[in-house]
């Protein structure tokens, strides 16, 4: 049954993935992303794995059974006196401080897990919304190229109209052709960054290679953007995930010093011969914890070090989040300077710097120089305004991910998260534990 229902996930899973999703929504592209992802379904699965390995933590041993015969004759004849005939049964007792750290590590771990899945869900949908943004530039400054592509063919239709006229060299026309061609350059460059771009977006989302995208629009609303302050408290999935596993040390410090508790057992036998009484033996059995320094004192002083080191990298990572998130903060308000004084300021003067210099370039008042110049200015400015743009809204996309629990940022930065232990490898100690049960 388990494994039929297995096979049906898999199925609709499979099916969601062929699925485009609503492309001209950042938002439904990022919910794309995580329905789509095997490393959360694979995540899921250890959390699920997890769950069952705690509820299997620090249960007591199974009852053993036994049965045989004890003194038969050599030639396997029965001696009537001393031949027994006898059946058993024993019980291996835990103490309960022991079992409850297994329960308490187990727990832990689970809650490691869960804290892991949330950043990876994070980050998941913050990366798939930045190759969005990304996908949303290129196609933006294409179209400000393609706008400054038909002011060229005036320039080029203008230098060509003064040089049959005498008043411009042949060398001009030449220019102005040559801007244009740089301009379809830019274009060629644009279109292999967008394919690049979308077959990441794909791979992101589950769907096949080549799979098309269609153009994406870049809201220019940048008076209305704003980006969340960011500041990480212990809940923080990733600060939660670390001191999760701060406490699953701090259990296993604990199941270190129980074992100086020792286990103990009962065994109760029923015995018989056929010409004497019946016989009942009842035997307890308990660990001697004698090589303490060699076994259990080195085990705790382990889990103490584990569990110190776990809490010191709490610190290390509330410090890398708070720091991603002052650069992405102070990415996001440059970026937002930047586009209003592009808006402002600069794109209006490019428009009319171009727009005078042409005019005054058709009636000779200015030379070819000053208007490609002008061109190029207001190609440049164009489209490092919609860079701009991008830069503010996937930095923004960071902050949002790292308040949702992610570790690492886009912007600014090429740090990634700590390195950590993985949670559902098991450590020296918990190896240990594994022998002793």
């Amino acid at each position: 049954m388990k494994t039929t229902r297995f096979i049906l996930m898999a199925i609709i899973a499979t099916a969601g993935l062929a699925q485009s999703p609503e492309w001209r929504s950042a938002d439904a592209v990022a919910r794309a992303a995580i329905a789509a992802s095997p490393a959360v379904r694979a995540l899921d699965a250890r959390i699920e794995a997890a769950r069952e390995a705690a509820r299997s933590a620090g249960a007591l041993p199974n009852p053993m059974a036994m049965g045989g015969v004890q003194n038969l004759n050599a030639d396997l004849s029965n001696d009537p006196i001393m031949t027994m005939y006898m059946v058993g049964a024993s019980q291996t007792f835990i103490p309960r401080e022991r079992r409850e750290s297994l329960r308490d590590a187990a727990g832990a771990r689970v809650a490691a897990l869960e804290a892991e899945r949330a950043s990876l869900r994070a980050e998941l949908e913050r990366d798939a919304r930045a190759v969005w943004i990304e996908l949303a530039s290129i196609d933006a400054q294409t179209g400000v190229i393609e706008n400054v592509l038909g002011l060229g063919e005036a320039t080029v239709a203008s230098t060509r109209a003064r040089y049959e006229a005498g008043g411009a060299i042949q060398a001009d026309v030449i220019r102005a052709q040559l801007a244009q061609s740089e301009l379809h350059h830019r274009l060629l460059a644009l279109g292999g960054a967008r394919r690049a771009t979308a077959a990441s977006l794909a791979a992101i989302l589950g769907l096949a290679p080549g799979t098309s995208v269609p153009n994406l629009a870049l809201e220019h609303a940048y008076g209305g953007l704003s980006a969340p302050r960011f500041a990480p408290d212990d809940d923080h999935p990733a600060l939660a995930a670390v001191l999760a596993r701060a406490a699953a040390r701090e259990a296993e410090i604990a199941l270190a010093r129980s074992a100086t508790r020792p286990e103990w057992s009962i065994e109760s036998a029923w015995a018989f011969r056929s010409e004497m009484d019946d016989m009942v033996t009842l035997t307890g059995r308990v660990e001697l914890p004698l090589r303490r320094s060699a076994r259990i004192d080195p085990a705790i002083r382990e889990a103490i070090a584990e569990r110190n080191a776990a809490l010191e990298e709490v610190e290390q990572r509330r410090r890398s989040l708070e720091e991603m998130g002052a650069i992405a903060l102070a990415v996001f308000d440059e970026a937002i300077e930047q586009i209003r004084f592009h808006d402002e300021v600069l794109m209006p003067q490019a428009r009319f710097a171009f727009d005078s210099t042409l005019a005054a370039y058709e009636t000779g008042a200015a030379g070819f120089d000053a208007l490609l110049g002008a061109q190029i200015m207001l190609v440049r400015l164009g489209t490092d305004t919609f860079e701009f743009l991008e830069r503010a809204l996937t930095a923004r996309a960071d902050l949002t991910a790292l308040a949702a629990g992610a570790r690492t940022i886009r912007v600014g930065s090429s740090r990634s998260a700590p390195a950590t232990s993985s949670p559902s490898a098991p450590t020296g100690m918990e190896s240990m534990q594994e022998s002793r049960r």
